[in-house]
């Protein structure tokens, strides 16, 4: 909590009738379910943190404690009870992100404004705090500023990012990503599988589940699916988004015939029997 304070807090003309909107929808004598939005609306008007005075507001229009308000806001790493930096970098540092190279992108910014996580720039603009899962793990790692994610970051593209915030101009990933190349001996693999290669390896798969399967295989279609969408999540896990797209639409040209006739395949205890004329 900081040790400076403001000696007053007031909501806005426009946050009070967002304030009457949020409570509406809570039962009578339940309205204390609405802490956590005018926490939020608090933290917003208040250039990114929430002052004591506010903390009081709240308690006093949502008929709480003090004290219980409190406890929401401290919490939440998403309250900040203490002034940070116009941009507040939330940096996620869990396994996923981890695996994918969020150390990368804490070094970009500590190497351009020494501070580690609680710790705000000298300029003043740039607060950084290391957070829990942020659950957009699919796309890791994550970075988080203010309200916003950036996603499937680097080196690179956090430098272009924060390049972009110091400018004062917003952007968006798509704007600042490069390329994450696979490995070579990957890419090689890859390169060099044909389609008639592709096209066995589908087959092996429906064969090995739909065997002794009764009108085309119900249980080895789901576990079709099943490793299909392993085998998807592995490759987007290897490669970024670009490169992911490419290749999922691959496999999908080649797979897909591979199940739609497994889906016409009826009878016969083998399941590969003829389709009947």
């Amino acid at each position: 909590i900081a040790d400076e304070q403001p000696d007053s807090f007031k909501f806005s003309a426009e946050n009070e009738k967002e304030i009457k909107r949020i409570v509406a929808k809570y039962p009578k004598g339940r309205q204390a379910s609405a802490v956590m939005p005018l926490l939020q609306l608090a933290q917003r008007q208040h250039d990114n943190w929430i002052p004591m005075k506010a903390i009081e507001l709240i308690a006093k229009k949502l008929d709480m404690a003090e004290i219980r308000v409190l406890e929401v806001a401290t919490f939440y790493t998403m309250f900040n009870l203490k002034p940070v930096g116009r941009y507040f970098l939330q940096a996620c540092t869990t396994t996923p992100c981890w695996l994918r190279g969020s150390d990368e992108m804490m070094r970009c910014i500590k190497d351009r404004y020494a501070i580690s996580s609680g710790e705000t720039s000298e300029c003043g603009r740039f607060s950084l705090l290391e957070v829990e899962c942020l659950g957009a793990c699919v796309n890791a790692p994550i970075l988080q500023v203010n309200d916003d994610f950036y996603e499937d970051l680097d080196y690179s593209t956090t430098a272009a990012l924060l390049d972009s915030l110091e400018a004062d101009v917003r952007t968006t990933v798509s704007e600042i990503a490069t390329p994450i190349l696979l490995p070579s001996v990957l890419m090689s693999k890859i390169q060099l599988a044909s389609e008639k290669q592709l096209r066995s390896i589908g087959r092996t798969i429906k064969l090995i589940f739909t065997d002794n399967e009764p009108a085309g295989g119900c249980r080895g279609k789901l576990a079709f699916f099943y490793y299909w969408s392993i085998l998807l999540m592995t490759v987007h896990f290897l490669c970024n988004n670009a490169v992911f797209g490419v290749i999922k639409g691959l496999l999908y040209l080649f797979l897909h015939p591979l199940l739609n006739e497994q889906s016409h395949l009826v009878g016969g205890k083998s399941g590969r029997t003829k389709k009947p004329d």
